[in-house]
Protein backbone atom coordinates (compact mmCIF):
# COMPACT_ATOMS: atom_id res chain seq x y z
CA UNK A 1 0.00 0.00 0.00
CA UNK A 2 1.22 3.44 -0.75
CA UNK A 3 2.50 6.21 1.89
CA UNK A 4 0.74 9.06 2.26
CA UNK A 5 2.92 11.98 3.19
CA UNK A 6 0.87 12.90 6.87
CA UNK A 7 3.27 12.54 9.77
CA UNK A 8 6.61 13.03 7.91
CA UNK A 9 8.83 15.26 10.13
CA UNK A 10 12.69 16.94 10.00
CA UNK A 11 14.90 16.44 12.87
CA UNK A 12 18.27 17.62 13.53
CA UNK A 13 20.96 16.35 15.93
CA UNK A 14 24.88 16.69 16.55
CA UNK A 15 27.09 13.45 16.73
CA UNK A 16 29.76 14.53 19.66
CA UNK A 17 32.63 11.99 17.54
CA UNK A 18 31.57 13.22 13.97
CA UNK A 19 31.41 9.49 13.01
CA UNK A 20 27.90 7.95 14.60
CA UNK A 21 24.60 8.64 14.34
CA UNK A 22 23.55 11.23 17.16
CA UNK A 23 21.58 9.98 19.73
CA UNK A 24 19.27 12.74 20.83
CA UNK A 25 17.40 14.69 17.58
CA UNK A 26 15.42 17.58 17.93
CA UNK A 27 12.35 18.26 15.66
CA UNK A 28 12.55 21.08 12.47
CA UNK A 29 8.38 22.04 12.89
CA UNK A 30 7.12 23.77 10.09
CA UNK A 31 8.01 21.80 7.35
CA UNK A 32 5.35 21.32 4.35
CA UNK A 33 7.84 20.17 1.69
CA UNK A 34 10.82 17.65 1.56
CA UNK A 35 13.33 17.42 -1.39
CA UNK A 36 14.41 14.43 -2.91
CA UNK A 37 16.67 12.36 -0.74
CA UNK A 38 17.59 10.15 -3.77
CA UNK A 39 20.37 11.80 -5.55
CA UNK A 40 20.93 11.01 -9.23
CA UNK A 41 23.59 9.07 -9.87
CA UNK A 42 25.83 10.73 -12.77
CA UNK A 43 25.79 7.92 -15.84
CA UNK A 44 29.06 7.20 -16.99
CA UNK A 45 29.27 6.59 -21.07
CA UNK A 46 30.76 2.71 -21.50
CA UNK A 47 30.13 2.73 -25.30
CA UNK A 48 32.96 0.09 -26.66
CA UNK A 49 33.71 1.18 -30.45
CA UNK A 50 32.51 -1.78 -31.74
CA UNK A 51 28.70 -0.79 -30.50
CA UNK A 52 26.95 0.46 -33.71
CA UNK A 53 23.50 1.04 -32.42
CA UNK A 54 23.14 2.18 -28.69
CA UNK A 55 25.06 4.21 -25.90
CA UNK A 56 25.79 1.72 -22.79
CA UNK A 57 25.95 3.82 -19.21
CA UNK A 58 26.57 2.87 -15.72
CA UNK A 59 25.79 4.95 -12.87
CA UNK A 60 28.65 6.59 -11.26
CA UNK A 61 28.86 9.11 -8.04
CA UNK A 62 25.23 10.13 -6.92
CA UNK A 63 24.86 14.39 -6.88
CA UNK A 64 22.08 15.25 -4.40
CA UNK A 65 22.67 18.76 -6.06
CA UNK A 66 24.82 20.21 -3.31
CA UNK A 67 21.81 21.19 -0.92
CA UNK A 68 19.09 19.77 -0.20
CA UNK A 69 15.91 22.44 -0.01
CA UNK A 70 13.20 22.23 3.10
CA UNK A 71 10.10 24.12 2.32
CA UNK A 72 9.14 25.77 5.96
CA UNK A 73 7.00 28.59 7.60
CA UNK A 74 8.13 31.38 9.03
CA UNK A 75 7.77 30.91 12.81
CA UNK A 76 9.06 31.67 15.69
CA UNK A 77 9.68 27.88 16.63
CA UNK A 78 11.39 27.14 12.99
CA UNK A 79 13.59 29.73 12.90
CA UNK A 80 14.55 28.92 16.63
CA UNK A 81 15.42 25.09 15.05
CA UNK A 82 16.68 26.35 11.89
CA UNK A 83 19.33 28.36 13.54
CA UNK A 84 20.21 25.70 15.89
CA UNK A 85 20.76 23.59 13.26
CA UNK A 86 22.96 25.66 11.27
CA UNK A 87 25.61 26.52 14.04
CA UNK A 88 28.58 24.65 13.40
CA UNK A 89 29.80 22.41 16.41
CA UNK A 90 33.32 22.25 17.28
CA UNK A 91 35.83 19.61 15.54
CA UNK A 92 35.00 16.54 15.42
CA UNK A 93 31.34 16.79 16.49
CA UNK A 94 28.99 17.43 13.52
CA UNK A 95 25.33 18.37 12.32
CA UNK A 96 23.09 15.44 11.04
CA UNK A 97 19.72 15.67 10.06
CA UNK A 98 16.67 13.17 9.36
CA UNK A 99 13.91 13.00 7.89
CA UNK A 100 10.89 10.56 9.76
CA UNK A 101 8.38 8.37 7.79
CA UNK A 102 5.90 6.90 9.90
CA UNK A 103 2.96 4.61 9.70
CA UNK A 104 3.96 2.09 6.81
CA UNK A 105 7.46 3.27 5.67
CA UNK A 106 8.02 3.11 9.64
CA UNK A 107 11.58 4.18 8.70
CA UNK A 108 14.11 7.44 8.44
CA UNK A 109 17.01 8.16 6.45
CA UNK A 110 19.53 10.60 7.72
CA UNK A 111 22.93 12.40 7.09
CA UNK A 112 25.79 14.36 8.20
CA UNK A 113 25.43 18.27 6.39
CA UNK A 114 25.20 21.74 7.86
CA UNK A 115 21.83 24.01 7.72
CA UNK A 116 22.02 27.36 6.42
CA UNK A 117 19.70 29.80 8.76
CA UNK A 118 16.44 31.02 6.79
CA UNK A 119 15.91 34.25 5.68
CA UNK A 120 11.86 35.37 4.54
CA UNK A 121 11.26 33.95 0.87
CA UNK A 122 9.18 35.50 -1.36
CA UNK A 123 5.49 36.17 -0.40
CA UNK A 124 2.36 37.83 -1.57
CA UNK A 125 -1.23 39.24 -0.48
CA UNK A 126 -3.16 37.26 1.46
CA UNK A 127 -0.54 34.20 1.68
CA UNK A 128 1.60 32.42 4.34
CA UNK A 129 4.54 33.48 4.75
CA UNK A 130 7.15 30.41 3.69
CA UNK A 131 10.86 30.34 3.61
CA UNK A 132 13.66 27.64 2.39
CA UNK A 133 15.92 25.78 4.53
CA UNK A 134 18.88 24.49 2.84
CA UNK A 135 21.73 22.12 4.07
CA UNK A 136 24.57 20.43 2.72
CA UNK A 137 24.81 17.11 2.11
CA UNK A 138 28.66 15.90 3.25
CA UNK A 139 27.73 12.22 3.50
CA UNK A 140 25.79 9.30 2.10
CA UNK A 141 22.20 9.62 3.43
CA UNK A 142 21.48 6.04 5.62
CA UNK A 143 18.25 4.22 6.00
CA UNK A 144 17.56 3.11 9.40
CA UNK A 145 14.51 1.26 10.50
CA UNK A 146 12.01 3.04 12.95
CA UNK A 147 11.33 6.16 14.36
CA UNK A 148 14.24 8.34 14.58
CA UNK A 149 14.30 8.69 18.52
CA UNK A 150 13.38 5.39 19.32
Amino acid sequence: MAQNSAGIKLYYGTSDTGSTKPITWTEIPDVTAIPDLGGEPNMLNVTPLSETVQHRYIPGLKDPGGALAYTVLMTPVMLTATDAASTVPASPAKIAFAVEFPGELDCHYWYYGVGVNVTPGETEVDAPITSTFYTSVESSILKAAGPVNA
